[in-house]
């Protein structure tokens, strides 16, 4: 789906409420600031989010749309923590690396997009010439919006169907400038306890000078 047809349909559908919450959602709401020429608000009670001033981009009025209407729902969670909590499982828990779609669910009379990011890793990567930390957090709310507008806007993210809704979100996400993470999946590594015996290391390569970072570790 190209980014122009994204927008229409966006117009079309009038998009949906976005919330952020989290232990780091002041972090992730200054990074999707970063992303965009509209000025967004934060309730920090309820996380949701507003905005003023003029869509400029295709992704701002992605953006816009998306935090003006209330019938759907992307929720963001932005967490310290390198793990997140597998969709569509019984609690089963897997490596968060950067960010994870997480599918969408029914809750009342509203679809709920379930998405999670990780803005210390987002950061890290950026400060080693990789993907701003802007463009991670906004491709984790477009991605998420995108996906509640396929098919019936529900889906478990451990199904073949939940995958490809997936799938079919992110590449279209992947065309907007602002909010294209592809340099990360070309850049991310994992290390099989060579580097450190015992522990698997996820790493980021800089494009520019190959340097690699750490984002972390996780014991074997």
């Amino acid at each position: 789906m190209h980014s122009t047809i994204l927008s229409d349909l966006l117009i079309q559908m009038g998009g949906l409420l976005v919330e952020i919450n989290g232990d780091k959602a002041d972090e992730a709401t200054k990074q999707l600031q970063k992303s965009t020429s509209l000025k967004l608000t934060r309730d920090e009670k309820t996380g949701q989010l507003s905005a003023t001033g003029k869509a400029k981009t295709d992704s701002d009025k992605q953006l816009l749309a998306a935090i003006n209407d209330k019938d759907k729902v992307v929720r963001l969670n932005a967490t310290s923590s390198n793990e997140t909590t597998v969709s569509g499982t019984k609690g089963e828990v897997g490596n968060l690396i950067v960010g994870a779609y997480q599918g969408s669910h029914v809750e009342g009379d509203k679809i709920v997009g379930d998405q999670t990011v990780n803005p210390k890793q987002a950061k890290t990567i950026e400060n080693n010439d990789g993907t701003k930390a802007s463009a991670s957090v906004l491709h984790e709310v477009l991605e998420s919006y995108t996906a509640v507008n396929i098919g019936n806007g529900v889906h478990n993210s451990a199904t073949p169907e939940g995958q490809a809704a997936y799938t079919q979100a992110h590449n279209a996400v992947n065309t907007l400038p602002s909010a294209n993470t592809s340099e990360i999946e070309t850049n991310l590594h994992k290390d099989i306890g060579k580097a450190v015996p015992g522990f698997n290391l996820y790493w980021h390569q800089s494009p520019i000078t190959g340097n690699g970072v750490e984002l972390f570790r996780v014991k074997q």
